[in-house]
């Protein structure tokens, strides 16, 4: 099970995400940098042998955020067969305006990727639907509240895990726009 969240303002994109990744896939965590200048990363859920392999492969350099899910898309459906399923979100910055493009990839379908981006002004979730829509609006309120935003999206997440549950490590990553 997996729980992201993001939203992005003009100091910043604030990603946080619950779980570790698989170092022995090469992935330390759901927070996977797909390259710099510009910096891409995504928010990954769904099979994490299928992110190793887009991120063993994946073409960096890629010139926008844009052609950055573009070239994820490609990459998932060449490391994927029709029976499995991953989903993401790509995040950066394009243009000096902060770019989300949430990346899907469900059974027996080719990726594709939400045209236009998401809207990074309201927090968007990633992962299991019956958790993200309470920590969704739990950390809406919050930084409506002028909650710090990468606060507000860990604190979401915990809260998913009440009690005696044991939670999960929450990673998190903050991306400056270039000045």
């Amino acid at each position: 099970m997996t729980l992201g969240l993001a939203i992005g303002n003009e100091s910043g994109i604030y990603l946080a995400i619950e779980s570790e990744g698989l170092p022995c896939l090469l992935i330390d965590s759901k927070i996977v940098e797909l390259q710099t200048a510009p910096d891409v990363v995504a928010l990954v859920a769904g099979g994490l042998e299928h992110w190793s392999c887009v991120v063993a492969n994946y073409s960096t350099g890629q010139p926008s955020v844009t052609r950055a899910a573009e070239e994820v898309c490609y990459r998932l459906d060449k490391c994927m067969n029709d029976q499995n399923e991953a989903f993401g979100l790509v995040c950066g910055f394009e243009g000096g305006a902060a770019k989300c493009y949430r990346v899907n990839r469900s059974k027996h379908t080719k990726a594709e990727f939400s045209p236009g981006g998401c809207d990074l002004s309201k927090v968007q979730p990633l992962g299991c639907k019956s958790h993200w829509a309470p920590a969704q609006k739990c950390a809406t309120e919050a930084i409506q509240d002028s909650t710090d935003p990468l606060l507000a999206l860990v604190e979401a997440i915990q809260q998913r895990f009440p009690g005696d549950c044991i939670r999960p490590p929450v990673h998190v990553r903050v991306m400056r726009r270039l000045r």
